[in-house]
């Protein structure tokens, strides 16, 4: 039988991309060791590795979190809008308001992508391209 994740597993991940997302945009992710940022996150070196293999693991994981829940945010169906300009306007309303909650992770999708393997990159940018055909198609 799996063992089962402690409550505050999901509360504990979300509190370190969120540390971490800070930490790599203010500091830079190459400059920002996992030692600071478990110290920054109030837990041990090896809490932070039984998260995340390693300090790009932990990058990806920030940047797929988010682009996942971008995508979730853009899902609005046309038809619970009166009209194709109001659907717009809706997609255009819902990215904004991730956009300024998320300015540090924003800020390290438009610079720290490229330190991801390339398999890695490749993921991401399929999400910002569904996220996109979005976009598209209410603009058609």
């Amino acid at each position: 039988m799996p063992r089962r994740r402690a409550t505050s597993y999901d509360s504990k991940l979300v509190h370190i991309r969120d540390t971490a997302a800070a930490l790599f945009a203010r500091d830079g992710f190459s400059r920002t060791s996992m030692a600071e940022l478990a110290s920054a996150c109030g837990v041990s070196k090896a809490l932070l590795y039984h998260y995340f293999d390693s300090k790009e693991a932990l990058l990806f994981d920030i940047l797929r979190a988010y682009l996942e829940n971008l995508e979730t945010v853009v899902s609005i169906d046309p038809a619970a809008s009166a009209t194709p300009r109001d659907h717009l306007r809706a997609l255009i309303g819902a990215l904004l308001g991730q956009y300024r909650q998320a300015g540090n992770t924003h800020k390290l999708l438009t610079f720290d992508l490229p330190v991801l393997p390339t398999s890695q990159q490749d993921t991401l940018r399929q999400i910002e391209r569904r996220i996109m055909a979005r976009f598209e198609t209410a603009l058609a």
